[in-house]
């Protein structure tokens, strides 16, 4: 079955009663970051959807320009680099430290660290992927930006599915950073 397209769209998709946007369909218009913001405070559950949870945003409204769009793709890019980098430097010195209580609460720390990176990277990837949709939506996107925009959603992808597996390898009393990013064809099929 399929939705029809909304008469109204709304940039808030199902939060908005819009069935054709997001996450039933996923428009260059929609705004996911603030929907996603919502969800998570809470706005589906009776006796949430009040401020400030029916509020939550980005603060990015419109979308930007494509000098913008360049920037945080800059950002994007060198942010991914320093995420890559931080891992190995992290695993080599593991390898080589002399397990203490002292050691271990810094691995914890590093641990947890290691998570905060990788939503800084998603976050990132968001902030790009939010203004090249804007950007489509106001102007169109020429292919390399079509490209990048396709190459955003795998690395999220990519980096939500790491972050799951760092998550539930914690709980289950494994190591975290045994955790891998996936290849593209493995996370893609995910179902979000």
């Amino acid at each position: 079955m399929t939705i029809p397209p909304s008469s109204k769209p709304s940039r808030f998709g199902v939060l908005a009663g819009d069935l054709a946007g997001f996450p039933n369909g996923r428009r260059l218009a929609d705004d996911v970051t603030d929907i996603e913001l919502r969800v998570v405070a809470g706005v589906l559950v009776d006796g949430f959807n009040v401020a400030p949870n029916n509020q939550l945003g980005d603060g990015v409204d419109a979308n930007g320009s494509a000098k913008a769009a360049m920037l945080a793709l800059d950002r994007s890019q060198a942010a991914w680099r320093r995420l890559i980098e931080a891992a190995r430097s992290d695993r080599q010195a593991r390898r080589i430290a002399v397990p203490s209580a002292r050691a271990e609460r810094r691995a914890s720390e590093e641990t947890q660290m290691d998570d905060r990176q990788v939503m800084n990277q998603i976050g990132n990837l968001v902030e790009e992927e939010h203004t090249l949709e804007r950007q489509a939506a106001a102007e169109g996107l020429g292919e390399e930006q079509q490209a990048r925009l396709r190459d955003l959603e795998v690395q999220l992808d990519q980096c939500w599915d790491l972050l799951r597996q760092r998550r539930a390898r914690r709980d289950a009393g494994l190591d975290p950073d045994d955790a891998n990013v996936r290849p593209p064809n493995t996370v893609e099929g995910y179902l979000q």
